[in-house]
């Protein structure tokens, strides 16, 4: 049976602070939370304060990490590619056919353009 990682929460977080104020060992620590010590030691690494650990620090940059992860929107506006699929679509009434080579996700006003120039919906 494959180990499922669950990230941190922010309760769990706060008590990591609290038991590192208070002087618990990590191993400690990790049996509170029913973690693996590696799992313990990779957020305390992250938090990088040399023995300082601040639990909204390490949140707020656990949610900057997630949020650059992943991939790249290809249709970002003032792209050289937004400004081609856009007058394509808009302009030239391009079929589904002959934008799969360029196939996207438009999101906002370049999917309503792009919804009412194609010759299907």
């Amino acid at each position: 049976m494959p180990k499922i990682y669950i990230h941190l929460s922010a309760e769990e977080r706060g008590l990591i602070m609290a038991e590192r104020l208070r002087g618990s060992s990590n191993a400690a620590i990790a049996r509170m939370l029913c973690r693996s010590p590696s799992t313990l030691s990779r957020e305390l690494r992250r938090s990088g304060d040399g023995g300082q650990y601040n639990a909204t620090a390490s949140g707020a940059a656990y949610r900057d990490r997630r949020r650059s992860c992943g991939r790249r929107c290809k249709l970002q506006d003032g792209t050289a590619m937004h400004a081609f699929v856009r007058n394509h679509l808009l302009y030239r009434y391009w079929s589904p056919q002959q934008i799969a080579a360029i196939y996207a996700h438009p999101k906002g006003a370049l999917r309503e353009g792009m919804i009412a120039a194609l010759r299907q919906a």
